[in-house]
């Protein structure tokens, strides 16, 4: 498996550069083709495309090409995941006006998209393929969803830590434990696991970015749940949170 048909969006954040660097990085390390969609309401949707192009060239992405996005834009990007195999938005900073109404765009993507969403770093990229990823773990189909997407990511960095949030209070059993069947898993896929588990009594979210950042982490995979009533890792709005305060990579999926 392979992302092979990949859509950034682009948008007049100041982060837009990082956000398309990334997106070519995974384009080439893939070996597909990317397109770049902007909004064609956007007066400044111009200048976007010619970072893009500009981007892709400097780059040395073999193929590429650019598509105007019509209509109510959060739909029509999700509706675009139907004919990709990945979409990846960017974020905005903390201080920016339009931040939290980005969360919403992003987190509506992320939800309604048929492919994963890539959600890029907050700050510069550092170019190359992530290779420190922690995979959200509680044995769901959402979870499990979400770790067959990232597979062309996890299989790239060659390891991950799997994180089992509010699991039996113990040593993680790398045989029969919490985690211990994904591990498995994902080893067959040649991805060297270390399994981790934290037990929280709220807020997974942050429990998870704290887990990324004390493992140096450089991307979240977790499942971008719709039901609540669910007991599981992304329970209390855990997407929300790693939109909102996350700073690294994080790919999503339904």
């Amino acid at each position: 498996m392979a992302y092979k048909v990949i859509t950034v969006y682009l948008d007049h954040s100041p982060l837009l550069a990082a956000t398309v660097a990334l997106a070519a990085d995974v384009a080439i390390a893939q070996g597909g083709h990317l397109i770049g969609a902007a909004s064609g309401a956007d007066a400044q949707a111009p200048e976007a495309l010619q970072v893009f192009g500009s981007a892709m060239r400097r780059a040395g992405v073999a193929s590429f090409a650019t598509r105007m996005l019509e209509g109510d834009l959060a739909a029509a990007l999700s509706d675009s995941g139907r004919y990709c195999d990945l979409i990846v938005l960017g974020r905005r900073p903390p201080d920016d006006p339009g931040a939290a109404m980005h969360v919403d765009f992003c987190e509506f993507v992320a939800r309604n998209s048929a492919c994963p969403v890539l959600i890029a770093p907050l700050g510069a990229h550092v170019h190359g393929m992530p290779f420190q990823p922690l995979v959200a773990w509680n044995g769901s189909r959402i979870a499990a969803r979400a770790v067959h997407a990232a597979l062309p990511l996890l299989h790239q960095a060659g390891k991950a830590t799997v994180a089992v949030v509010n699991s039996p209070i113990g040593v993680p059993d790398q045989e029969t434990g919490p985690g211990a069947a994904i591990a498995l898993y994902l080893r067959h896929h040649a991805v060297a696991v270390d399994l981790v588990q934290q037990t929280v009594d709220v807020d997974a979210g942050h429990a998870l970015l704290a887990l990324a950042d004390a493992h140096g982490s450089d991307l979240l995979v977790l499942g971008a749940n719709v039901h609540p009533q669910f007991r599981d890792v992304l329970h209390q709005g855990t997407t929300r949170t790693v939109l909102e305060a996350g700073r690294i990579a994080a790919l999503l999926y339904r």
